[in-house]
């Protein structure tokens, strides 16, 4: 039985993380998830919340 060569690949930026799991030989997805530190109840919050701008964003999602 051969072993399944798989790639790891990791975003993470300041609202939240995401990880993606690839076969590297089909490039089928083995497994992924995404987490938004603002939405997700499990991490209370962490990251940038609206009370944390000195000065108001001019869109949703912009950070200054």
């Amino acid at each position: 039985m051969a072993k399944r060569r798989l790639a790891l690949g990791l975003d993470l930026s300041t609202q939240s993380l995401s990880v993606v799991v690839l076969d590297i030989e089909s490039a089928q997805r083995v497994f992924e998830l995404a987490l938004d530190y603002v939405k997700d109840p499990r991490l209370n919050g962490f990251g940038i919340s609206k009370k944390d701008y000195i000065l108001p964003p001019k869109v949703e999602g912009e950070a200054n």
